[in-house]
């Protein structure tokens, strides 16, 4: 009877023990499990911020694409005033109309800055 005695409360001893290390297991894993939620919300609001810094890039890219259209639309129908042809809109996907020098700016020296006197 003294021995089953012992034994079980070896077997106590042993239970409690590892019950005390299983409970010291489940505390560091709810620690870390804690701390790389934080770090997971850190992430998550930095994309947060990364997509609205894009969303405002793609906004001002869009701008400047329509600032652009417009300012060839502007070129394009100065283009065919000079030459006398009708004036077309770039953005609506028309091109300049035919007989229309195809860069006039480059033949008549404009993107140099230099003027070629008309003969």
């Amino acid at each position: 009877m003294g021995d089953e005695r012992a034994r079980a409360e070896r077997e106590l001893v042993e239970l409690s023990a590892r019950r005390d290390k299983l409970s010291g297991d489940v505390q560091d894993v709810g620690r870390r499990h804690a701390t790389a939620q934080a770090q997971l919300a850190t992430v998550v609001d930095d994309m947060a911020a990364r997509n609205r810094e894009f969303a405002e890039l793609d906004g001002r890219v869009q701008a400047a694409r329509r600032e652009l259209a417009d300012v060839q639309g502007q070129l394009a129908a100065g283009r065919a005033q000079r030459s006398g042809q009708p004036a077309t809109d770039p953005s609506s996907g028309s091109t300049v109309p035919a007989g229309a020098p195809s860069a006039p700016a480059q033949a008549q020296g404009e993107q140099t800055g230099t003027a070629r006197p008309q003969e």
